[in-house]
C-alpha cells in the first residue's frame, strides 16, 4: 500500500521535539534500544530538554505504544 508507506515515511521525518529538532524516528529508535522512560529518552536524544516541553505527551505516548 503506497499510501501506508508514504504515511509511515512522513511520520518518521516529522519533528516531535521542536526545541531540539528531534525527529520521530530518532525517538522511536531510542525506545527500541531500551529507552523506556522520559528521562532515558532525554539522555539518548536530548528531546524534551528545551524550553517548551511541548513534546512531553507525545513522547510518553510513544513509550506507552511501544510497551503494548
Amino acid at each position: 500500500m503506497a499510501s501506508d508507506k508514504t504515511a509511515s515515511i512522513a511520520r518518521d521525518i516529522s519533528t516531535v521535539c521542536r526545541c531540539k529538532a528531534v525527529k520521530y524516528k530518532t525517538i522511536r529508535a531510542a525506545i527500541e534500544q531500551g529507552a523506556d522512560t522520559l528521562e532515558k529518552i532525554r539522555e539518548k536524544t536530548r528531546a524534551n530538554t528545551g524550553c517548551g516541553k511541548s513534546c512531553t505527551e507525545k513522547i510518553i505516548s510513544m513509550i506507552a505504544e511501544h510497551k503494548r
